[in-house]
C-alpha cells in the first residue's frame, strides 16, 4: 500500500508540474502511444506492484476500464484531438481512481463513475451553453484530486477510528477547491485561457546533433587527476594483503586434533581461522588426571564465518586439549591461543601440526574489515575461492562472471583481504574514467565532463562499494557501459554516421550485455533501458515508424546484426560464464547447468523475504532514509571502524531535483540527453517497484551513478551554470570529506559520528 501510494503521488507531481508549465503556452498534445503508455504507468504498474492481485482489485480494474469507455463515448464528439486527447490524460492521472484501484472498494469506484457523470452533466447543461469549456476548471479540478488523495491516504493509513490531522487537511483541501468553484461561476471564468492548437509547438535543443569537442590534454588531464584521487581512496585502506593461507584438513576419517601444551597452560581464548567451509561445529574437551577419559568444555560450539578469525571462549587450565570435528569437514587455516597473561602460547607439539601454526604473525591487532571478509563477501570472495580449487560451490543464487573477476585478484595476491577486494576496486576505479568519457560525449566540453565526474568521485557508495568483494560495483561497470555504448549510438544516428559505425557502437553494447546478465541479474533492467533508447531513436531520427519502415534494407542488415549481439552474443557469455561450475557437476553440459541454475536463481529470489535492520523499499532510496552499516569494530575506548553504505545526501537530494528538471527538459524543451538520461534512469528504478523480496540501498547505486549527469544537464540549462557547478562541487566534496571516515573504515571517534553524521533519526552508524 505504502509502495503504490508513494509511486502514484511521484508520478502525478511529475505529470501535473509539466501539465501546468505547458499548460501556460498550449494545450499538450498527446499521442496514442503515450496514452497507452499513460494507462500502463497508471494502472497496471500500480496492480502489479501489489503483493496479492485479490478480486477486488480486478473488479475495480474493469470499473475503471468501464469508466474510460463512457469518457471516451463522451468526449468523441469534440472535434480537438487536443482536447481529447488531454481529457484521458487527466483521468488518467487522477490519484483518487489510482489508489481505489490498488485498494479501494466499489463504493470508492461508484463515487468516481458519480462524479464523471455529474461533470458531464455540468458541462452539457451549463459549460457548453456559455461557451465556455470545462477544462478552464482545471485548478479545481486538480485541488479536488489533492484532496482526494490526502482522504484516502488518511483512511487506509490511520489504524485508529478517529479523525486524524490527515482527515482535517483532506476536508480543508476540498472546501478550497469548493470556494474556488463558486468563485470561478461567480466571475463567470469558464471558457480557457490558453490557446487551443492541434500544434504541439516546443523547442529542440539538438544535443544529439552536435559533434561536440574532440578529447584535449586538459581532458586527459582532468581525467588522470579524478581516478588518481580515487584510487588513492581505494588503495589506501582496501585490506590486509597478509592472512592464512595453508590449512589442516579434517573430516570423518580423521575427526580430531590433540594439542599438548607440555604443562599446565591456563587458557582463556582461542581464535580459529577457517577457509571455505563455514558452520563448522566442535567438541573441545580435555583429559581427566590418569589420562583415560576425555571430558568436553560445555556444549558443541559452531564456528561459523570462513576466512575471518573465529573466537572461542576456552577459560580452562588445560594440560592437553582435543579439537574433535562434529561436521562433514573442515579446513583449519590456522589457530591462536592466549594464556590468561594475554600472551600467544602454542603447543610442544605444533610441529605435528605445522600448517595450524606457521602463520601466526598474520594474526590481526583487531578485527576490523581490514583483516576479514564482511557483509556479503562471506558469499562472493569463498565463492571465488572454491572457483580456483574446484571446491563445491557455495553461492550460486548470483550467476558466475562476477566471481570469476573477483578470483582474478585471489590468483594474483592470494585469499587475503587486499586480494579478493582487489579486482572490485578495479572496477570502481574503471567507472570514473568511464563516466567522464560519456559526460564528454554527452556535454561536449571539459567543464562538464570534470563536474559529472567529480560528483562520480565524490558519491558514498561509489566508494564503499569498490572496496568490498561484491557483485555490485561489478554490474554497475558493465551496465555504465551498456548506457554508453547505447548513447554513442543514438548520436553517431543523429549525426548520419555509416552503418558500420552504428554497429561497433551496438556490437561494443551487446558484449556489454552480456557481461552484465552473467554477472548480476539487474542487467536484465538495463536492457529494458536500451532497448526502449534503440527504438526511439530510431523512430525519432525517422519522423516516425511510416517513414522507417521504408528503410527495408537498413533495418534488415540492422534487425539481423541486434539479433547477433543482443541476443547470440550475451547468450554465448552468460552460457561460458558457467566454466567453474563444470569442476563441481561433472557430466553436464554447459547449457544444462546454465539452465538448471538460472531456474534455481529465479525460484530463490522470488522466495527471498526476511526480516533485517537494514533493508528498505525503492522509495526510501530515493532521500538516503536507511543506509546499511556492512561492518563495525569497536578498536579502542571511544574509536570504532565503520563502513556504512549509503548515498551521498548532496547528489541524490539535489538529484530527485535534476530528475524532475528531466522531465520539464525532455517534455517541454525536447532535449534529447534529458530523455536518454529519464529512460536510463527509469529502466534501472521501476523493476524495483514489482519486487517484493528483502532489498537494501546498494541496489540503488546504478540509479545513483546516472543522477550525476543528470545534475550536470540541468545545470547547463540554467544561468550561472558554472557558477552552480562550483558550489555543488564544493557541496558533495564537503560532505564527502566529513562522511569520508565511516565510509574508508578508519578509526573514528564515535563522539564525531554522533554529532556530527547521524543527519536524520534513521541514520545509526555507530553502536
Amino acid at each position: 500500500m505504502i509502495s503504490v501510494l508513494f509511486a502514484s503521488t511521484i508520478m502525478c507531481v511529475l505529470f501535473w508540474g509539466v501539465f501546468f508549465i505547458k499548460k501556460t503556452r498550449e494545450i499538450p498534445v498527446y499521442s496514442k502511444p503515450e496514452l497507452a503508455v499513460f494507462y500502463g504507468m497508471t494502472r497496471l504498474m500500480p496492480v502489479f506492484m501489489l503483493t496479492e492481485i485479490t478480486g477486488q482489485v480486478i473488479r475495480n480494474a474493469v470499473w475503471d476500464l468501464i469508466i474510460l469507455v463512457i469518457l471516451g463515448v463522451y468526449i468523441s464528439k469534440n472535434k480537438s484531438k487536443n482536447r481529447r486527447s488531454c481529457v484521458y490524460a487527466l483521468y488518467l492521472f487522477q490519484p483518487a481512481a489510482i489508489l481505489s484501484i490498488t485498494c479501494g472498494t466499489d463504493l470508492y469506484m461508484a463515487f468516481i463513475l458519480l462524479g464523471i457523470v455529474a461533470a458531464g452533466a455540468f458541462d452539457i447543461f451549463y459549460v457548453q451553453k456559455k461557451g465556455g469549456s470545462l477544462l478552464a476548471f482545471l485548478p479545481e479540478y486538480t485541488t479536488l484530486n489533492i484532496g482526494a488523495a490526502v482522504l484516502f491516504a488518511a483512511v487506509k493509513l490511520n489504524s485508529e477510528n478517529g479523525i486524524s490531522a490527515m482527515h482535517i487537511v483532506s476536508f480543508a483541501i476540498f472546501a478550497a477547491a469548493v470556494t474556488m468553484f463558486i468563485l470561478r461561476l461567480a466571475k463567470g471564468r469558464i471558457k480557457l485561457n490558453f490557446r487551443n492548437s492541434d500544434n504541439e509547438k516546443t523547442e529542440n535543443c539538438g544535443c544529439l546533433n552536435k559533434k561536440g569537442n574532440p578529447l584535449t590534454w586538459k581532458d586527459f588531464l582532468a581525467m588522470g587527476l579524478l581516478t588518481a584521487a580515487f584510487s588513492v581512496m581505494i588503495f589506501l585502506g582496501l585490506g590486509s594483503s597478509s592472512a592464512p593461507q595453508t590449512s589442516y584438513i579434517l573430516n570423518q576419517d580423521s575427526n580430531q586434533i590433540v594439542f599438548d601444551f607440555g604443562r599446565e597452560t591456563k587458557l582463556t581464548t582461542m581464535y580459529v581461522h577457517l577457509t571455505c567451509e563455514s558452520d563448522a561445529e566442535f567438541i573441545f574437551a580435555v583429559p581427566d588426571a590418569d589420562g583415560s577419559q576425555w571430558t568436553a568444555l560445555g556444549g558443541k560450539k559452531l564456528i561459523e564465518s570462513p576466512f575471518r578469525w573465529n573466537v572461542v571462549p576456552i577459560d580452562t587450565t588445560v594440560t592437553k586439549l582435543a579439537l574433535i570435528l562434529n561436521s562433514p569437514r573442515a579446513y583449519i587455516t590456522e589457530i591462536v591461543c592466549f594464556n590468561s597473561d594475554g600472551n600467544v602460547v602454542q603447543p610442544v607439539n605444533a610441529s605435528d601440526y605445522s600448517t595450524i601454526f606457521d602463520e601466526q604473525t598474520t594474526f590481526p591487532p583487531n578485527d576490523s574489515y581490514y583483516y576479514r571478509t564482511f557483509f556479503d563477501e562471506v558469499y562472493h570472495a569463498r565463492t571465488a575461492y572454491e572457483f580456483i580449487h574446484g571446491l563445491p560451490i557455495y553461492e550460486a543464487t548470483h550467476p558466475p562472471l562476477g566471481k570469476s573477476i573477483i578470483s582474478l585478484g585471489i590468483r594474483m595476491f592470494g585469499m587475503t583481504p587486499f586480494g579478493w577486494r582487489f579486482m572490485c576496486a578495479v572496477c570502481g576505479i574503471l567507472i570514473v574514467p568511464l563516466m567522464y568519457l560519456f559526460a564528454h560525449k554527452m556535454f561536449g566540453n571539459t567543464l562538464s565532463a570534470s563536474f559529472t565526474t567529480l560528483l562520480t568521485v565524490t558519491e558514498f557508495m561509489h566508494l564503499a562499494l569498490s572496496s568490498i568483494a561484491t557483485l555490485d560495483i561489478i554490474i554497475a561497470l558493465f551496465i555504465l557501459l551498456m548506457f554508453y555504448f547505447m548513447y554513442g549510438f543514438a548520436k553517431c544516428l543523429n549525426l548520419n554516421g555509416s552503418l558500420k559505425i552504428q554497429l561497433v557502437w551496438l556490437l561494443l553494447c551487446g558484449i556489454s550485455t552480456g557481461l552484465a546478465i552473467a554477472t548480476k541479474w539487474t542487467g536484465f533492467y538495463a536492457v529494458l533501458g536500451i532497448a526502449v533508447i534503440f527504438f526511439a531513436s530510431l523512430i525519432q531520427k525517422n519522423d516516425g515508424i511510416n517513414k522507417l519502415v521504408k528503410k527495408k534494407d537498413y533495418l534488415l542488415k540492422l534487425g539481423l546484426s541486434c539479433c547477433v549481439f543482443f541476443i547470440v552474443i550475451p547468450l554465448t557469455i552468460y552460457v561460458l560464464s558457467y566454466i567453474p561450475f563444470q569442476q563441481t557437476f561433472k557430466g553436464y553440459g554447459l547449457a544444462e547447468i546454465a539452465y538448471e541454475n538460472s531456474k534455481f536463481m529465479l525460484s530463490y529470489h522470488a522466495d527471498t523475504v526476511f526480516d533485517h535492520m537494514y533493508s528498505s523499499e525503492w522509495y526510501e532510496w530515493l532521500i538516503d532514509r536507511v543506509p546499511l552499516t556492512s561492518a563495525h569494530t569497536t578498536v579502542s575506548d571511544g574509536q570504532a571502524s565503520i563502513i556504512v553504505t549509503m548515498g551521498n545526501p548532496v547528489i541524490l537530494w539535489l538529484g530527485l531535483a535534476a530528475f524532475a528538471h528531466q522531465i520539464y527538459l525532455w517534455r517541454c524543451k525536447k532535449c534529447a540527453n534529458a530523455q536518454f538520461l529519464v529512460i536510463a534512469y527509469l529502466a534501472m528504478l521501476l523493476p524495483w517497484l514489482f519486487i517484493h523480496r528483502t532489498v537494501f540501498i546498494y541496489q540503488y547505486f546504478a540509479d545513483i551513478l546516472i543522477l550525476a549527469p543528470m545534475m550536470c544537464n540541468s545545470v547547463n540549462h540554467i544561468r550561472h551554470s558554472k557558477k552552480a557547478m562550483a558550489v555543488i562541487s564544493v557541496l558533495s566534496a564537503g560532505v564527502f570529506a566529513m562522511f569520508y571516515p565511516i565510509l574508508s573504515g578508519i578509526n573514528v571517534s564515535a563522539d564525531y559520528v554522533n554529532t556530527f553524521l547521524e543527519w536524520l533519526p534513521t541514520w545509526t552508524f555507530s553502536a
